[in-house]
Parts: C-alpha cells; sequence; structure tokens
C-alpha cells in the first residue's frame, strides 16, 4: 500500500510527517472537567480481579485507551479522548490495570501478565467491532501485544512514547547494587521525573515472556501512527524508530515534536494527538486498515 505523504521530510531514508492530514480543532474539545462525563463502573471477571473502566456509548470504530506504568484513567489523554470520543460519536473505553487507580488489589502483586489479561477482556467484554487502541508508554506496549492477540479486532495503532521491553531496559540501566537488591529483596524504588515508582522482581521477571523487540519483526500489519517527544528523558525516542523498522505495517508514521517530553499532555501535544485518531477513524471507516498481509 502506498503511504500518503504530506508536508513531509526525508531523514535517513525514513519518513517523518511533520504535519497530518486532517486536524481537529482542540478548542472545541473541552478541558475543564477532566474527570469526563462517563460514569465509574467495575467489570467483574470470574476468578479474576475486577477493574475500574468508565465507557462512552458510539458509533464505530471505538477507540481504547492504554494508560502508562502506574498511571490511570483519570489522566488528561484518556479524558481529553473521551470528550474528543463523544464530540464525535464514538465508542470509548478508558480503564485502570487491575491493582492500579481505582481497581482493586496490592501493587506489589502486578504483573504485566495481569494487565495484559486487563486489556484483552476490555477488548473482548466491553467493545464491539473494530478498535482504534491508544496506549501511552506502557500502554503502547501493551497495545501491540492486544493488535497481535486480536487481529481483527484492533484495526489501528496509535502509540504515544511507546515503551515495549521497558522494564529490562530500567533494569539493565540500573547500578549493579540495585539490581542485586531487587533480585535478593524482591522489589526496589526508583526515581523518575515523572515521580517515585516500585518495581517488584516478580514484575520484572514476568515481563520478559512478554518481550517484543527481540523479534526479528513485529507482526502487526495494521495502520500505526508513533508519538513521540524528542526531549523525552524516560523512553528514548529512538526506540520509536527501532519500532517502526521492526513492525511488518507498511503504513506507519512516527511524528517526532521536537519540543515534547515523555507525557506529551501540553494543548499542542494533545492536538496531534487528536489529529492522528481523527485520520485513523477515517481509514478504518472507509475500509483501508490492510497495509501488508
Amino acid at each position: 500500500m502506498q503511504v500518503s505523504l504530506v508536508a513531509c521530510r526525508r531523514i535517513h531514508g525514513q519518513i517523518f510527517r511533520k504535519s497530518l492530514v486532517t486536524s481537529v480543532n482542540l478548542s472545541n474539545v473541552s478541558r475543564r472537567n477532566m474527570a469526563g462525563c462517563s460514569e465509574a463502573k467495575t467489570l467483574e471477571r470470574n476468578g479474576k480481579r475486577t477493574i475500574a473502566f468508565r465507557k462512552t456509548e458510539g458509533g464505530s470504530p471505538g477507540v481504547v485507551f492504554c494508560s502508562g506504568y502506574w498511571s490511570t484513567m483519570m489522566g488528561e489523554k484518556a479524558t481529553v479522548l473521551e470528550e474528543f470520543c463523544r464530540k464525535k460519536k464514538l465508542a470509548y473505553v478508558r480503564f485502570d490495570y487491575q491493582c492500579c487507580g481505582a481497581s482493586p488489589g496490592d501493587p506489589r502483586e502486578a504483573t504485566l501478565s495481569h494487565w495484559k489479561e486487563d486489556v484483552l477482556d476490555v477488548l473482548d467484554l466491553l467493545t464491539q467491532g473494530p478498535q482504534i487502541i491508544v496506549g501511552s508508554s506502557m500502554g503502547g506496549w501493551l497495545g501491540l501485544i492486544a493488535a497481535m492477540e486480536r487481529p481483527e479486532r484492533v484495526q489501528a495503532f496509535i502509540g504515544i512514547a511507546a515503551s515495549p521491553d521497558f522494564p529490562d531496559r530500567k533494569f539493565q540501566q540500573m547500578p549493579k547494587q540495585v539490581q542485586e537488591k531487587i533480585m535478593t529483596t524482591g522489589e526496589v524504588d526508583y526515581p523518575s521525573s515523572y515521580g517515585q515508582f516500585i518495581m517488584t522482581r516478580d514484575f520484572l521477571l514476568d515481563s520478559r515472556q512478554h518481550n517484543i523487540l527481540h523479534f526479528p519483526t513485529i507482526p502487526v500489519h495494521r495502520p500505526i501512527r508513533l508519538l513521540h517527544g524528542v526531549k523525552d528523558d524516560a523512553v528514548p525516542y529512538m526506540l520509536s524508530l527501532s519500532l517502526m523498522q521492526k513492525l511488518e505495517s507498511n503504513d506507519i508514521d512516527v511524528i517526532l515534536r521536537k519540543d515534547g517530553d515523555h507525557r506529551l499532555s501540553r494543548e499542542e501535544d494533545l492536538q496531534l494527538l487528536l489529529n492522528a485518531v481523527d485520520e485513523m477513524v477515517k481509514k478504518v471507516q472507509g475500509g483501508n486498515v490492510l497495509s501488508s498481509l
């Protein structure tokens, strides 16, 4: 499939789109009520922890937002997306992973396998028809896993500083004595620009079975947009370029915000996100979603 290029430049043989075909006016999407208008509900699952979610009814395609590591469905990107989908009359779901936010459970018991299960259950039990997954940071990793495991349901993917395999990457960056501590005591606190986090040995070891960057190629064939801030000090923007090379889809744009940070939550960053979602909605509605097989 030929990639449509608008206002692009070519760097080292790769295409970086500087602006998108469509533009959604963020001023039409209110940021005053950051809790959104949807009602908080609980998804009951036999033999599993419950998870909290908020759902907006609407048309197809639906949009599912996957938060980052210990982030919640009350974040700015999640709530702005809800109002955008409401205005566009699109179905939308945001949720908290088990043991996180409004979902019950001991955070020290959480693993990536649990959170992968949450994403798949949200897709299977709370949505119908084609979906666009928007994944932020770790949520981008989980979104790509869902795209591989539910290829007929996930028909487009947008990553915001997508961070596959991040526990191993963080572990390798830790001093040797910190690595030894997490393996002997079972957990370690580590600071970042975005707060103090806990990583447990169980989370680290469990996550390794879900790593994808070691694959020669990553079998996702749907349209993909990878948004990343060049000033991201948590997930290097070069990771999005590496991810682009491995993904099998031919319809991929890596969109770099030169002065953007990891969160990409400023008004101009949110505008970029909504433009990308709007573009993907039109692709899915037009049936233009199989980029390669």
